[in-house]
């Protein structure tokens, strides 16, 4: 990142940071936003995009940026963490509307990885090893069910 990305970036993390502390979503994920413009690589503006899309309801915005700040900074495991939240529940949500189907199999797949991936960090959340093993239960179920029709 270039010395002028980085210092607006550390001028849009300050703000982003009082917002998530006031637990003002909204006007965090405006905000990310308006640094990412500035600062397109910066991973904690990428996460408090995703984190911020999520509680407001914007699943797909939240992978996205998620995703986006994996890219910057692997290690990241809230960012890991939050995104196999977002992808388990967009598979609950398909399996809902569409059924189980390929698409549904592998958004419960990726939302394992990423849960596998973030067990083995710092710092993980203290619920991870109960969320994967939900995961992988509830892949299980899907894959047979997927078997029998």
């Amino acid at each position: 990142a270039s010395a002028g990305e980085t210092r607006w970036g550390i001028v849009y993390e300050l703000q982003v940071k009082k917002l998530l502390k006031e637990k003002n979503y909204a006007q965090a994920y405006i905000v990310s936003l308006e640094g990412l413009k500035k600062a397109p690589t910066n991973p904690h503006l990428l996460y408090v995009a995703g984190i911020s899309a999520l509680q407001t309801g914007k699943s797909s915005e939240a992978a996205k940026y998620l995703q986006k700040c994996l890219q910057y900074d692997p290690s990241n495991v809230a960012a890991r963490y939050n995104l196999a939240v977002v992808l388990l529940k967009t598979g609950d949500k398909r399996q809902q509307s569409v059924g189980v189907d390929a698409t549904t199999l592998n958004l419960y797949k990726l939302g394992i990885d990423h849960l596998e991936y973030a067990a083995t960090l710092k710092n993980a959340p203290p619920e991870t090893g109960n969320l994967l093993r939900q995961a992988k239960a509830g892949y299980a179920r899907l894959k047979t069910q997927v078997a029998s029709n």
